[in-house]
């Protein structure tokens, strides 16, 4: 089984709904807060080292945009721990749009997590999956 690292402006509620259905994916969700409750507080250091520690443990992250990767130092630390960023197209998606588009396009993201690094934009609608590394 493999793992996604939700983070916490993606929601609990997302991470719970992708469980419930874990029979049918073989996949598993754990929540940003439960693994590093510390993200709740301003960050001084940036993301480069939680987004190295949940690499380490081979999960990919979802993210409710793609600001992690707007970042040059986090890129670049995406880049080199082979990190694999899934974030949505736009980051104002309510939590049921969000989880309308894993399902949606889950088939798909799951053959992009096969490849690392990755960053892949998804959409809640129609419009496949944009790899972007």
């Amino acid at each position: 089984m493999t793992t996604l690292y939700v983070e916490n402006s993606v929601g609990r509620s997302v991470t719970e709904a992708f469980n419930k259905f874990r029979r049918e994916h073989d996949w598993d969700a754990v929540f940003q807060h439960d693994l590093h409750p510390e993200m709740q507080e301003r960050q001084t250091e940036g993301d480069s080292w939680w987004i190295e520690d949940v690499t380490d443990k081979g999960f990919a992250i979802v993210s409710c945009d793609l600001a992690i990767v707007e970042n040059e130092d986090e890129r670049q630390t995406v880049i080199a721990t082979g990190a694999q960023v899934v974030g949505f197209a736009q980051a104002n998606y309510n939590r049921w749009t969000m989880m309308r588009g894993l399902c949606r396009h889950w088939v798909s993201i799951e053959r992009h997590l096969n490849t690392r690094p990755l960053i892949l934009r998804v959409w809640a609608g129609g419009h496949a999956p944009e790899r972007l590394l």
